[in-house]
C-alpha cells in the first residue's frame, strides 16, 4: 500500500511499474486462493484487452499478478481515497482520484485523457466538413489548396493538426475497440501538455483519446532521435549513389566514415561548418586515381550532400515530426498503429 500511495502523492507513478514489474520477474506475488479468489481471476482472464494490457506492462501473465492489478491496488486506492467518513473531505478525494486517473505523469511524460474517440471524430468532421466548403469557394476563384492536413479544437482549449485521409482511413478501426492498438491521431499545436504546447494524441483500446507529451529534455531527445534517422538514411543512400560512380571504394568509405564522424545530430547548423565539410569531401574526390566521372553526376553528387548536411543539422520542430509521421503512413511504409510502439 505505501507503495501505491508514495508513488501517486510524489508523482512517481512510474516507480509504482518499474516495482510491480520487478515483483512479477522474481515471482514474489505468488499465493494460494481461495475458490472464490480463482473464480474472479478466470472471469478477469476474459478480458483480452485487460490481459494484453498486463502483458505489455509486466512481461509474463500470472494469476498473481492478475489479481494483483485488479484486486490489490484497487483496494489501495480505496483506502487512500474512499475510506473517510467526512462527506466533503471524500468528496474531495474522489475529485483527485478522478483527475489523477485523467492526468498523470509517467516516465517524465505527462499523459491527459481527451474524451472519447466519437466526440474527438466529431468535432474533426465538422472542421473537415467546414475545410472542404472553403475549398470549394476557394477553388472557383483559382485557388490551389489543399486538405492534406487541416487544424481543429478538441477539446474547446486545444488545436489538433490531423491528416483527413488518415483519419478517415482508420476511424472505422477506431471506434470499433475490440483489439489492443493504439491509434496515432493528431499533433496538439496550442493547448498541450509540452512546454510548447505541443503534444501527440493516441486512441486507446478502452475507448479514449490521449494526449502524451514529454518535458522540453525529452522533447530534444526525440528531435535528437528523428535527426539520427535521417542521417542514417542519408548515409546509406549517398553510400549506394557512391558504389554506383566510378569514385575508388576506399574514396568512397573515406566519405561516408568522414560524413559519419562530423554530422553530430544534436548540433543546430553551422554554415562555416558546413562549408570546412564540403571543402574536405571536395579534397576526397580529387585524391581519386580514376577521377574521370562526368562533371555534371559530380555537381549533383555535391549538391545532394549539401542538402543533405542543412537538412541534418538544421533546427527541427515538433510540426516537422508529425508532418513525417503523415508521409510515412500516407505513403505505406508504417501504419498508424506502429507509432505508439515505435
Amino acid at each position: 500500500m505505501e507503495l501505491h500511495i508514495d508513488g501517486i502523492q510524489t508523482g512517481q507513478t512510474g516507480r509504482i511499474f518499474d516495482i510491480i514489474r520487478f515483483f512479477n520477474e522474481y515471482n514474489l506475488f505468488e499465493k494460494d486462493f481461495t475458490q472464490e479468489e480463482e473464480k474472479l481471476i478466470e472471469t478477469l482472464k476474459k478480458d483480452k484487452i485487460l490481459v494484453e494490457n498486463l502483458r505489455d506492462l509486466f512481461g509474463s501473465i500470472s494469476n498473481s499478478l492478475i489479481y494483483y492489478a485488479c484486486k490489490i491496488i484497487p483496494y489501495d486506492l480505496y483506502l487512500l481515497f474512499a475510506n473517510n467518513t467526512n462527506p466533503d473531505v471524500l468528496q474531495q478525494n474522489f475529485f483527485f482520484l478522478r483527475e489523477w486517473i485523467n492526468r498523470f505523469p509517467m516516465y517524465g511524460f505527462a499523459v491527459e485523457n481527451l474524451g472519447s474517440p466519437e466526440s474527438f471524430f466529431e468535432a474533426f468532421e465538422e472542421a473537415y466538413k467546414n475545410e472542404k466548403n472553403k475549398l470549394k469557394i476557394e477553388d472557383n476563384n483559382g485557388s490551389k489548396k489543399d486538405l492534406k492536413l487541416i487544424e481543429f479544437h478538441f477539446p474547446r482549449n486545444k488545436k489538433h493538426l490531423v491528416s483527413p485521409n488518415i483519419l478517415l482511413k482508420i476511424k472505422s478501426k477506431v471506434l470499433n475497440k475490440n483489439s489492443y492498438v493504439f491509434y496515432n491521431l493528431s499533433m496538439v499545436l496550442i493547448g498541450g501538455l509540452g512546454p510548447q504546447g505541443h503534444g501527440f494524441t493516441y486512441s486507446t483500446p478502452r475507448g479514449e483519446v490521449i494526449e502524451i507529451c514529454s518535458d522540453l529534455r525529452e522533447q530534444e531527445a526525440i528531435i535528437v532521435e528523428y535527426k539520427q534517422f535521417l542521417k542514417r538514411q542519408f548515409l546509406s543512400r549517398l553510400k549506394k549513389r557512391l558504389s554506383e560512380s566510378s569514385i575508388d571504394e576506399t574514396i568512397n568509405d573515406k566519405i561516408i566514415n568522414y560524413l559519419n564522424k562530423e554530422l553530430k545530430p544534436n548540433e543546430v547548423i553551422n554554415y562555416f561548418k558546413k562549408n570546412i565539410i564540403l571543402k574536405q569531401l571536395i579534397t576526397f574526390f580529387n585524391e581519386s586515381q580514376s577521377f574521370s566521372i562526368h562533371k555534371d553526376e559530380y555537381f549533383e553528387i555535391i549538391t545532394s550532400i549539401s542538402n543533405a548536411i542543412t537538412i541534418i543539422l538544421r533546427k527541427i520542430k515538433l510540426e516537422d515530426q508529425f508532418k513525417t509521421r503523415v508521409d510515412l503512413i500516407d505513403s505505406n511504409k508504417v501504419k498508424s498503429e506502429e507509432l505508439a510502439k515505435l
